[in-house]
């Protein structure tokens, strides 16, 4: 029965979240958590991929990963647990990729102030050297300065660099482009001393963070080794002595065998939580 019950239990959440995420609404539009998850999506670099779609891939992952570990081990309790880890997996997937993106933007967003500074003490103007970034700036970002380019001779440079911050969403582009249309609305002459500055700053705060990032890496690690390390040692337990094993198949056993699934969950959020970089 507590399989059962257990089972229909994950089915009823997973469709809940499904319906959730791709049922119309007729007076607001998209729903909220949909727009959240498509701009999530957006900002690991996926374009074109629907919430409902990534919501389809998850499903489908979580039930593959509980049918391999219910024919391996034949312990609901831990099949499901399985299942809702394979679940996550996308999401954990995105998530790093979002991470690699944003500081491989960073590191583009840096080259591309100093070398937008460098034009401009040369006497060329920022829109001229945001121009220039389309073909000689960071690989990463070129597409988008030839975006702004574009924008910027039909609709103004305030409103092309507004663009630019919504289509790549990062705190220090915020910052550049904040700097610019400030120049833009009120001129002055010293947009290129400001720029000079960010980049500096923004050097040395890569640096720490390279550092506080090296060792986020061993962390995740170590928690993930922590996680894994019930579930090896009850593989080796099923295989080498069955017979021990047994006592997991009875309802006290998948009681305990729950409890064990939570709070190694608990303990890896936690871990996870705490070695978060700050943005």
């Amino acid at each position: 029965m507590l399989p059962l019950i257990l089972s229909l239990s994950l089915a009823a959440g997973i469709a809940l979240i499904y319906d959730g995420l791709t049922r119309p609404q007729l007076a607001s539009g998209t729903p909220r958590l949909a727009q959240l998850a498509e701009v999530w999506l957006r900002g690991a670099g996926v374009h074109g991929v629907r919430a409902g779609d990534f919501v389809l891939v998850s499903v489908g992952s979580g039930l593959a990963a509980g049918v391999i570990a219910q024919l391996w081990l034949g312990l609901p309790v831990v099949s499901v647990g399985v299942a809702l880890f394979g679940a996550t997996l996308p999401a954990a997937l995105f998530r790093a990729r979002q991470e690699r993106r944003q500081v491989a933007i960073e590191a583009a967003v840096v080259e591309a102030v100093g070398q937008l500074r460098d034009a401009i003490r040369a006497g060329l103007s920022v829109e001229a050297g945001l121009a220039g970034l389309a073909q000689t700036g960071p690989a990463l970002l070129r597409p988008e300065f030839a975006a702004v380019a574009r924008e910027a001779r039909y609709l103004g440079m305030a409103r092309a660099l507004d663009g630019l911050r919504h289509r790549v969403e990062n705190p220090l582009l915020d910052t550049t482009m904040s700097i610019l249309q400030l120049n833009d609305r009120l001129g002055g002459r010293q947009v290129s001393l400001v720029l000079d500055r960010l980049a500096q700053a923004t050097r040395a705060q890569g640096r720490v963070r390279a550092e506080i990032r090296a060792a986020q890496t061993k962390q995740v690690l170590s928690a993930r080794i922590v996680a894994l390390i019930p579930l090896i040692v009850l593989l080796l337990l099923r295989t080498a002595a069955p017979g021990y094993a047994a006592f997991f198949g009875t309802t006290t056993g998948e009681l305990w065998l729950a409890g064990c699934v939570a709070s190694v969950a608990v303990g890896y959020r936690m871990m996870r939580r705490m070695a978060r970089l700050p943005r």
